[in-house]
């Protein structure tokens, strides 16, 4: 089911690009960089932690409504009890729709992120690896602020990333930002 969400995310993408690029006020492509943490541990084991990632978007020109797709890596953690190693950790990827308040080189953007979020699981004992992975939807308001050099961004957002099916964590997200505009 979750491989029809990667399609579906994909040409959304895909259109957002080619469609809006020439009508677009700005466009943003850049990688993200951070850290998330959740008050929900499985075996003392943190599955999300640092995070790398990329995103995309533009906003459109009358009114600035910021449209894009992110991927975000998440590094998790592991951990060992009992000769029994367990490792843990996400990906998100999906859509962004947000608002763009602009004062000059300043952006200040409240969001929703919208998309899914893959749960990757390894356990390890006595030679033997067993991996497993699981989806959940994922709902994640935001605010951002973005400095626009010429040329190229940088920012910051705080980012609450709630996730709709039982067994998955909620978390929330820090993560800084830079890459090239036009």
């Amino acid at each position: 089911m979750h491989k029809r969400f990667d399609v579906l995310f994909f040409a959304a993408f895909v259109l957002l690009v080619t469609a809006g690029r020439a009508q677009a006020q700005s466009v943003y492509a850049g990688l993200l960089g951070g850290y998330a943490a959740t008050t929900e541990k499985h075996q003392g084991v943190e599955a999300y932690g640092g995070a790398i990632g990329a995103s995309a978007g533009l906003t459109l020109p009358v009114f600035p409504i910021y449209l894009g797709a992110r991927v975000v890596g998440f590094f998790g953690d592991t951990g060992t009890v009992a000769a029994v190693t367990l490792n843990r950790h996400y990906l998100l990827y999906g859509v962004d729709l947000g608002y763009d308040a602009i004062f000059g080189p300043l952006v200040l953007r409240p969001s929703l992120g919208i998309g899914r979020a893959t749960l990757e699981n390894s356990i390890t004992s006595s030679g033997l690896k067993l991996s497993s992975s699981d989806s959940s939807l994922y709902l994640a308001p935001g605010l951002g602020l973005i400095v626009k050099l010429l040329l190229v961004y940088v920012g910051a957002e705080l980012r609450y990333n709630a996730l709709t099916e039982s067994g998955h964590w909620n978390s929330v997200s820090m993560l800084a930002s830079a890459g090239l505009t036009i």
